[in-house]
């Protein structure tokens, strides 16, 4: 998986935020996510049914 670019934090253009991160839709926090831990949490996302 490769490195999420930093977004805006801006409350105006974003769902939610995530430290440094814009985090607007399911795929953008598993980016955020992935991005925090060297752990592959594939088998997370897969396991909970999220994405």
């Amino acid at each position: 998986m490769s490195t999420p670019a930093r977004s805006s934090t801006d409350s105006t253009r974003c769902g939610r935020t995530w430290p440094g991160y814009c985090v607007s839709s399911t795929e953008d926090f598993q980016r955020a996510a992935q991005s925090m831990t060297g752990d592959d949490l594939g088998p997370f996302w897969e396991r909970h049914r999220i994405g």
